[in-house]
């Protein structure tokens, strides 16, 4: 098949002098035309058409060709598409050549690709209709258009779809205004007059931009630059860029909370109780307390375990707020202890040497997953008499000598937010086997209030209630509780195949001597909340930046709690934990989830090998 790509590109503009040849983040307008074109591979010639010298060689300096200039007509003001079209087709014809197929292209479309160019053509040689053009979906449905008059008042264009919910509108969409495909014979034959057998091809809204005046182009030029740094993961697969976690939900578990939807109770119903249950066979827990989210059932642990004013809470720096905010909301005192150089986690240690008269438990937290050393931190614990919390976040699947991660010591928390081994949306539990530790927590999610004749003071009749302790409304819902369900039915995999691409990780960096990757302690089996790895040469910040221009998700977990002004300004000015504040220097969570492809994640590693490797 004989194939001709036209891009039309007139010297004059009435908004923008010289547009089809403006620079454009870094080079002439027309240029990324011109390139998407011979990039495809498609067209036997890339040709402009023109009246302007200057645009003409422009045009030959990045590959198109030039074969004859436009006539007096076509140069007007008011020649239309079809005029130039037409022309180059019968200039082609005189000079002995034809086309099966040609491809009109924008000289300002600088969002057009190879890519779509090869689907247009495509389905043009096999559908076989006179054009095919890029569409894009109206952002507002144009039933719903407004006017503005010359004394700057809005009027409603189509009056008839005020009362229409948007959801209800007919989907519309308008023209890209990239590039058209043309069957040569079925466009000759309407003599240019297209108003049929028009097929689409779909793109987003962040490859499209009409570019009419300068403040157009202000904004063409910052989507492009935003494009072109997520470009290269584009390439396996991820348009808007590779995120560092997200959730994994399947048509099963929108169908589980769509029944509720339609169930009479949306919250303190049956599914609360059964995503608990689910959740204690799990982990061989006996009793589970579930609650908004996991800074909530921080705060419940810490509320049934007694923590009070003037106690003091060991726990690591090296975490997010929550896990030490929750003893400042009980009226404590948070105590870091610093972190194992290896783990990352709590050191017994350091413990030891931050217990005083006022310790009162422990929060030890499992940071990506790596359990914490539980045997030697509950013999500490047993020794001082203390309670231990284990804040189990990133740990739901997690292992500790053949152990799931809540059936270890006396509380245990989860978070269930989107990017946790499972997901609620927002939501958290705590798991005990204390029954008193229990019913404090079911009374404290819900305003301290009970119903329960066995624990109140009096009771007046069927109606009557009572407020026992100050709690606070924490209750999760039937909705989120029916997500969580069908979640727990996939934690399984969700944790295989988080351990599958952690030692994917694993081998690719073994050979880099500029990478640390996460240590594994010995009968633990971690369920790989997060993967961190530590750049030895303490180049965080460009690697980090250089990762997130590729389009790859990269985070820092965490900072040190206390380099937090909110704490800076509460008497921790003078703390340091040196292990945990040199790992925090160094420290990258690379992306990781269950579904993310095993394409995605080699272009992660090619990247961290490239950039890590620059900085040495």
């Amino acid at each position: 098949m004989n194939r001709l790509a036209i891009i039309t590109a007139r010297g004059g503009s009435r908004r923008i002098p010289k547009k089809n040849i403006k620079d454009f983040c870094g080079k002439p307008i027309i240029a990324y035309s011109i390139e998407a074109a011979i990039e495809s591979g498609l067209f036997d010639e890339v040709m402009v058409s023109t009246d302007s010298e200057e645009i003409a060689k422009i045009a030959q300096k990045y590959g198109a060709a030039v074969p004859f200039m436009r006539n007096e007509k076509t140069s007007d003001d008011y020649a239309t598409t079809a005029d130039v079209l037409l022309e180059v087709i019968e200039n082609y014809r005189n000079l002995g050549r034809t086309f099966d197929y040609f491809c009109c292209i924008y000289p300002t479309a600088p969002f057009v690709t190879a890519e779509k160019l090869i689907e247009g053509m495509e389905l043009m040689e096999t559908k076989h209709p006179i054009q095919v053009m890029p569409v894009v979906r109206f952002s507002y449905p144009p039933q719903r258009c407004y006017v503005v008059d010359e004394n700057g008042t809005i009027e409603f264009k189509h009056k008839e779809y005020m009362r229409a919910r948007s959801q209800d509108l007919e989907k519309q969409y308008h023209d890209a205004g990239q590039f058209y495909i043309y069957d040569t014979k079925k466009y000759l034959s309407a003599d240019g007059r297209i108003s049929k057998e028009i097929m689409p091809i779909f793109v987003s809204e962040m490859q499209v931009q009409d570019i009419d005046d300068d403040s157009d182009w202000k904004i063409a030029e910052l989507k492009f630059q935003l494009m072109q740094g997520k470009k290269e993961s584009a390439i396996v697969g991820y348009p808007e860029g590779i995120p560092y976690g997200r959730q994994s939900v399947d048509e099963a578990d929108i169908q589980a909370v769509d029944d509720v939807l339609q169930s009479d109770y949306l919250t303190t119903g049956p599914k609360i109780r059964e995503f608990e249950q689910a959740v204690c066979r799990y982990t061989k827990a006996k009793y589970a307390v579930a609650v908004s989210n996991g800074t909530a059932a921080l705060h419940a642990a810490c509320f049934a375990a007694g923590i009070g004013k003037g106690d003091e809470v060991i726990t690591t720096p090296l975490t997010f707020a929550a896990s030490s905010n929750c003893v400042l909301y009980c009226g404590g005192t948070p105590v870091f202890a610093d972190v194992d150089p290896k783990t990352y986690n709590l050191d017994p240690d350091d413990i030891l040497g931050k217990i005083t008269k006022r310790t009162k438990a422990i929060i030890a937290v499992h940071l990506a997953g790596q359990p914490c050393d539980m045997e030697k931190i509950c013999a500490i614990a047993r020794e001082h008499h203390l309670i231990v919390i284990e804040d189990g976040a990133h740990a739901l699947g997690s292992e500790y000598k053949g152990k799931k991660i809540g059936a270890v010591s006396d509380l245990t928390t989860f978070s269930f937010h989107p990017v946790k081994p499972i997901t609620t949306g927002e939501g958290g539990m705590i798991v005990t086997d204390d029954p008193k530790l229990y019913e404090r927590m079911c009374l404290f999610r819900s305003h301290g209030i009970t119903r329960d004749t066995a624990l109140m003071t009096r009771n007046e009749g069927p109606w009557f209630y009572q407020q026992l302790h100050l709690g606070y409304n924490y209750r999760i819902t039937d909705v989120q509780c029916a997500l969580g369900v069908s979640q727990m039915k996939k934690l399984d995999y969700f944790i295989g195949r988080r351990r599958e691409l952690a030692k994917r990780y694993d081998t690719a960096f073994a050979d880099c001597p500029d990478i640390i990757t996460p240590y594994q302690a010995p009968e633990t089996d971690s369920g790989w909340h997060l993967y961190i790895i530590q750049v030895k040469n303490h180049d965080r910040k460009r690697v980090f930046e250089k990762l997130g221009a590729a389009g790859i998700g990269v985070n820092v977990h965490y900072i040190p709690v206390y380099f937090h002004p909110y704490y800076q300004e509460h008497g921790y000015q003078d703390v340091h934990c040196p292990n945990a504040e040199e790992i925090y220097s160094r420290m990258i969570s690379l992306p990781l989830y269950p579904d993310l492809t095993n394409e995605a994640q080699d272009f992660i590693i090619e990247k961290v090998k490239e950039f890590t490797h620059e900085t040495v």
